[in-house]
């Protein structure tokens, strides 16, 4: 979802980019724990040193 958001809101693409790819990996590791997936919409989580 936070993906989403910044697409939306920044209008920016982040198709293939390291911050999607991440956020794919999380979805996956998450996909079988139902109560992961249940809570991953109150979850926001930044990290980084570089601008979005």
């Amino acid at each position: 979802m936070a993906v989403k958001a910044i697409e939306k809101y920044t209008g920016a693409n982040l198709m293939g980019t390291p911050m999607y790819e991440a956020a794919l990996a999380a979805a996956r590791i998450a996909e079988p724990h139902a109560a992961l997936t249940d809570a991953s919409a109150h979850v926001l989580a930044i990290t980084g040193t570089e601008p979005v």
